[in-house]
């Protein structure tokens, strides 16, 4: 029996090591004529993500010898903007 017909690839199980680096600004503000309103926030914020497997390889790249692929790794840039409202 082939031991590698029972091999799976599945990333979500594979080691990994991640950094996030963020900012975050607030500004709060009034609406003078809206009476309802007791206050309101304007939010924004940013963050860069970076995840790198250390056994995981990135099948993607087409190399001559099976098992030297790069290992995976992705960035990501996450943007918020958001209201908020106190009434």
């Amino acid at each position: 029996m082939n031991a590698q017909n029972f091999l799976a690839r599945d990333r979500e199980l594979a080691a990994f090591h991640s950094n996030t680096f963020g900012a975050t600004a607030s500004r709060q503000f009034m609406i003078p004529r809206a009476t309802w309103m007791t206050k309101g926030t304007l939010n924004a914020s940013y963050d860069r993500m970076h995840f790198s497997y250390s056994d995981y390889r990135d099948l993607r790249v087409q190399v001559r010898t099976p098992g030297t692929e790069p290992l995976y790794a992705f960035d990501a840039d996450v943007m918020q903007l958001f209201v908020s409202i106190w009434f």
